[in-house]
């Protein structure tokens, strides 16, 4: 996993667009501002038209700016991007963190973005990620995700003034995981499984005609 925290999506070296998504600074504190940067490359030699790229946050996350025109649907961030050959592109997500008992609540609820190729066990209720994906905007074809991980980290200001467990209040309104964002969640999780069936389906395919 590169030092960065981020994880690469599945067999990332054979997907024409290579995904990495990555937090500013070496630290997550509580009640702080986080920044995400999503960088997309066209790993071909031709251009690519027509992209969708999501961003998964966690309901403690509550975004304040987004780059290059993207947006926020309350469940994910989305931008419509085009590639030209080779071309590595930049996409940023400003926003502000809850904490560490709003993250925690989020997780209670099942909102939370599971990393693909991440072991379960190392993530604890303090453990704030993001996934990241490319999907082809008009056949909806994955080409590849990636994911972000790190310790949400006590805010001692915060936790003088008692805003911890049991006065963390609800999570932020218009930021909320709908049952349908879940499901969602859960199948980007197994991104690499889709990935793989889906280019069985297609061999499947090609060999009856």
């Amino acid at each position: 996993m590169p030092a960065d925290g981020s994880a690469a999506g599945p067999d990332a070296a054979s997907h024409p667009v290579e995904v990495a998504v990555r937090h500013s600074g070496t630290a997550l504190t509580e009640g702080t501002d986080v920044d995400y940067t999503v960088t997309v490359r066209n790993t071909t030699p031709d251009p690519m038209k027509h992209l969708q790229v999501s961003q998964m946050l966690s309901a403690a996350v509550q975004p304040a700016a987004i780059s290059d025109g993207g947006r926020n649907t309350g469940t994910q961030v989305l931008w419509a991007i085009d590639l030209a050959a080779g071309q590595t592109r930049e996409l940023h997500v400003a926003g502000h963190l809850g904490t560490r008992a709003q993250l925690a609540a989020a997780r209670a609820q099942g909102i939370q973005v599971k990393q693909p190729h991440s072991d379960a066990a190392h993530h604890s209720a303090d453990t704030l990620s993001s996934t990241a994906c490319v999907q082809q905007g008009d056949t909806r074809k994955l080409l590849g995700c990636a994911s972000d991980s790190g310790t949400v980290q006590v805010n001692p200001e915060l936790a003088a003034a008692g805003h911890h467990a049991g006065s963390g209040g609800g999570i932020a309104e218009g930021w909320m995981w709908a049952g349908g964002a879940a499901a969602a969640l859960g199948l980007l999780a197994t991104a690499g499984t889709v990935l793989r069936r889906r280019g069985r389906s297609a061999d499947a395919a090609g060999g009856a005609k």
